[in-house]
């Protein structure tokens, strides 16, 4: 057995445990949970490999916390989610243009680079989790849910082989 492996079966046997714990017993508040930590993780990796100007951990703390709230507020306030990203787009462009005067003319050209790769990864990293809410949330939601994290891990323990 590849040592890869061994590792991350005895990694993913406690995490399997507290997802299907979360799944089954916290309702749609566990896929809330779930969303947001996957998402604020997602992010972090994310935010390691596209930032790269001396701001890059304001900016990762930023889209982190985006993420999270994100996460919270289509739970609280559901079919509001085309409004939530439109925001989030108008909330990053300010935060982007008004940190911009701090850079000069190349330093400017990566800062937007940032910004279009930041609404890209709060977009696919951090609203599209989301929707482990409404499958959560939707008739036989239990078992949609555990189906859905079983095939993933199956995939993806699958590629060792």
């Amino acid at each position: 057995m590849n040592s890869n492996l061994k590792q991350r079966i005895q990694v993913a046997v406690p995490g399997v445990l507290v997802l299907l714990g979360l799944i089954l017993f916290a309702g749609t508040f566990g896929a809330v949970i779930i969303s947001a930590v996957i998402s604020v993780l997602m992010i972090y990796e994310f935010s390691g490999i596209v930032f790269s100007l001396a701001d890059r951990t304001e900016k990762r703390n930023l889209l982190m916390g985006l993420a999270w709230f994100l996460s919270f507020s289509i739970f609280w306030v559901p079919s509001t989610e085309f409004g939530i990203l439109v925001a989030f787009f108008l909330l990053l462009t300010t935060y982007f243009l008004y940190t911009s005067e701090r850079f000069h003319a190349e330093e400017l050209r990566t800062h937007f680079i940032e910004f279009m790769a930041s609404f890209f990864g709060l977009f696919y990293l951090g609203f599209l989790p989301t929707f482990l809410i409404g499958l959560r949330q939707s008739a036989q939601g239990k078992h949609w849910t555990v189906l859905f994290f079983l095939l993933v891990w199956a995939m993806d323990t699958g590629g060792y082989f």
